[in-house]
């Protein structure tokens, strides 16, 4: 529906819409990143038109700056996560070994060691 409500558009009115969906995007609250769908679909259909306009360069500066901006802490975040995700694998792989550790070592002391002396096998059981 975007993107077909966008194609239409005069590009009289490119530039009006534009600004106006900066606006909201720069000024409003978390509920207006709908908003970003509408810009994206926007410069996806009038890039040419908006790429031809002097003035563009100051007006999207400011926009670039604050998605950057915002990205940044996604970034960051996704990095934390993965740092997290590691830690986790090791204390599990670390809880892994220390059941099978556990196993081993209570199934010896049911059966014994088997060892060789001077050749001949010996099983001692150990209580």
């Amino acid at each position: 529906m975007i993107e077909n409500t966008l194609k239409k558009l005069p590009q009289n009115k490119v530039l009006t819409l534009f600004e106006k969906i900066a606006e909201r995007v720069e000024h409003g609250k978390k509920s207006n990143y709908n908003f970003l769908g509408w810009l994206s679909s926007l410069i996806r259909n009038h890039s040419t038109f908006l790429l031809k306009l002097p003035e563009i360069s100051a007006k999207i500066a400011p926009l670039i700056a604050l998605l950057q901006k915002r990205t940044l802490a996604v970034d960051q975040i996704h990095r934390l996560r993965g740092k997290i995700d590691m830690v986790l694998k090791i204390e599990t792989e670390v809880i892994r070994t220390k059941k099978v550790q556990k196993k081993v070592a209570s199934s010896e002391q049911k059966t014994g060691i088997l060892y060789e002396e001077g050749g001949n096998c010996k099983r001692e059981k150990f209580t």
